[in-house]
C-alpha cells in the first residue's frame, strides 16, 4: 500500500523581549518538508499561542509565555466515514521547551531551536493510523530530547505500537500520551502503528 510520508524539519527562533511585555516572546518557526521545501497551512502552537505557516512554511507566534512550553505542529489527515465520505482530523506531535525571556539584554537577541518531526498515514480509509516521532536539541551542551506518539483516525476495531527501541516508547498506547527520552542518545528511532490491518511506519536519526 502506498503511504504519504511527511517529515517535517522545524526551526523556532525566540525573541528575548524587553519593553512593556517583558513576560512574552515573539516566536518564528519555519516548517519544511523532506526535500526542504516549504510547508505552507501547518498550524504550529507554542505555549497555547498559534498560527499557521504560509507560503514561505513560516509562522509568526506572538505573547509567548516564557518558561516551559510545548511546541506543537499539526498537519491534516483523510479518514473516510461510514458513508464513504472524506473528513479531516488533525495529526499533531509536542515536543517541549523552554522559553527564556529577560529585561537584562536587548530586545532582539535570538536563540534558536531545532525540532525534527516524521509523522506518516497510509491513504484515507475508514481506519486510518499514524504514527509520530519528534526530537529536538535543547542544550548548549547537545543534549536531545525524544518523542513518540501513535494512533488512528476514523473507525478502527484494533490499534497497537510496536517497534519502539527503547523502554519508555514500548508502552505508547494509541491515541495516549507521547512518550519521551530525555536525554536522547544519537541513532534510530522507529515507531509503527497498525490499526485494522493498516501500518504507519516512522524513523528518525539523531542527531
Amino acid at each position: 500500500m502506498k503511504r504519504r510520508i511527511l517529515s517535517i524539519l522545524a526551526l523556532a527562533a525566540a525573541v528575548v523581549l524587553g519593553g512593556a511585555n517583558a513576560d512574552t516572546a515573539l516566536v518564528d518557526v519555519e516548517v519544511r518538508g523532506p526535500k526542504g521545501e516549504p510547508l505552507p497551512g501547518v498550524r504550529v502552537n507554542v505555549g497555547g499561542a498559534t498560527a499557521v505557516t504560509g507560503d514561505d512554511g513560516v509562522a509568526h507566534l506572538t505573547g509567548v509565555a516564557a518558561g516551559k512550553q510545548t511546541i506543537s505542529v499539526a498537519r491534516e489527515v483523510e479518514f473516510l466515514d461510514d458513508n464513504g465520505a472524506k473528513q479531516k482530523a488533525e495529526v499533531k506531535m509536542d515536543v517541549d521547551v523552554t522559553i527564556v525571556v529577560t529585561t537584562s539584554c536587548c530586545p532582539g537577541q535570538r536563540f534558536t531551536l531545532h525540532v525534527k518531526l516524521h509523522i506518516e498515514t497510509p491513504p484515507p480509509a475508514k481506519c486510518v493510523p499514524w504514527c509520530g516521532l519528534a526530537a529536538i536539541d535543547h542544550g548548549p551542551n547537545g543534549t536531545q530530547r525524544a518523542s513518540a506518539g501513535g494512533g488512528f483516525t476514523g473507525s478502527c476495531q484494533s490499534c497497537t505500537i510496536t517497534d519502539a527501541p527503547m523502554p519508555p516508547l514500548a508502552q505508547l498506547q494509541c491515541n495516549g500520551p507521547h512518550s519521551v527520552v530525555d536525554p536522547a542518545p544519537n541513532g534510530g528511532y522507529t515507531v509503527t502503528t497498525t490499526a485494522d490491518g493498516n501500518t504507519a511506519n516512522c524513523a528518525i536519526t539523531l542527531p
